[in-house]
């Protein structure tokens, strides 16, 4: 995990920076409030997609071979040998967005559908 108490300019995952930018000294728990509080990740780095991978449940073989198509399961000590084009796809997995295509593709053209973003409920502040 990601300490909450380190400088959230200096987090890195698989030598990736997290956050983007000057976070003005600071935390990560700080800075990721604010950035949730404001609805503005613009300042992630391709750190945070790799942060993102490093669920629990991306290590389980099904979601490997559902999201990745791999067969031979990657532990997660190892997700850092995963190229970026591998964690994006993790990434939008984790957002719901493949998921989403998938239904969309299969309702077809014809279907009127209404998309409703209910993530400002999920927000801790």
């Amino acid at each position: 995990g990601v300490d909450a108490d380190a400088r959230a300019d200096s987090v890195e995952i698989h030598g990736a920076r997290v956050l983007e930018g000057d976070a003005n000294g600071a935390s990560w728990r700080v800075a990721w409030r604010a950035a949730k509080r404001d609805r503005d990740l613009s300042a992630l780095g391709r750190g945070a997609l790799r942060l993102c991978a490093l669920h629990p449940f991306c290590a389980w073989p099904d979601a490997q071979e559902a999201v990745l198509g791999r067969t031979e399961t990657l532990p997660l000590e190892r997700f850092g040998e995963l190229d970026d084009d591998a964690v994006e796809k993790i990434f939008d997995w984790r957002l719901g967005w493949t998921a989403l295509d998938a239904h969309l593709a299969v309702l077809g053209d014809e279907t009127d559908v209404i998309v409703a973003d209910f993530s400002a409920c999920q927000m801790d502040g």
